[in-house]
């Protein structure tokens, strides 16, 4: 019998119960689900606070835990009851503070390189010398793939003025593919992610006028005079 055969039961024949189904919050799932963007910590960065989870069997939820600045949560779902969202949100790291750290992309990774000495160069572009500490790359090795740099400063006031002046990178021929950002949670990413998109769709639909991201928001400005 082929397993597009189906199997008919006797009268009188009671069904095998079935095992639930494993439905598991997916960072997708939480992105597309996402809204009501808002001023997180202090105020560099922003995040999305609603989550609309209705209509959703889910099962497994241990990735709402990264999910720290949800302030309101909407479902239906039993695996969603108050005392399991407490101890999800229980697993996650408070000691972990990413305010003072900088993360920089597209700097490019040599074996047995001084991650320091590459932070250095950068900031001196931008005209900076701060106190630095924990220079690092992160995420796996893959083949092919730059990781980006992640390193601390002395004071949120330094943060908030290494990326007020990270846009004078692209005035740099070696630093055209290098950026610099907050170090965002899983949360801020999906947050940025789905504001980015929303930028792209407002520049296609608007092709004569320039858009920008500025305090999580998205907003027109004047074109530069060539």
């Amino acid at each position: 019998m082929s397993d597009e055969d189906d199997t008919q039961i006797e009268e009188g024949e009671e069904e095998e119960e079935q095992e639930p189904v494993e439905c598991k919050l997916t960072e997708q799932t939480c992105g597309d689900s996402l809204s009501l963007l808002c001023k997180i910590g202090n105020g560099l960065s922003h995040a999305y606070v609603k989550m609309n989870l209705h209509g959703k069997s889910l099962t497994d939820i241990s990735i709402i835990s990264a999910f720290v600045h949800v302030r309101y949560l909407e479902s239906c779902s039993a695996a969603l009851a108050p005392q399991k969202i407490v101890s999800a949100v229980k697993q996650v790291n408070q000691d972990v503070d990413r305010s003072r750290n900088i993360v920089v992309f597209g700097v490019a990774e040599a074996e047995n390189e001084n991650p320091e000495q590459k932070v250095v160069a950068i900031l001196d572009k931008l005209e900076e010398k701060p106190q630095i500490s924990g220079c690092v790359r992160i995420g796996q090795i893959k083949p092919g793939v730059v990781r980006p740099l992640r390193f601390r400063v002395r004071s949120q006031e330094t943060v908030y003025q290494i990326l007020r002046k990270a846009s004078k990178l692209r005035n740099f021929e070696d630093c055209q593919k290098v950026f610099i950002s907050p170090d965002r949670t899983v949360e801020e990413r999906i947050s940025r992610k789905m504001l980015v998109e929303q930028l792209k769709e407002k520049r296609g639909a608007d092709p004569n006028n320039n858009y920008v991201i500025r305090k999580g928001e998205i907003v027109r400005v004047d074109r530069t005079p060539g």
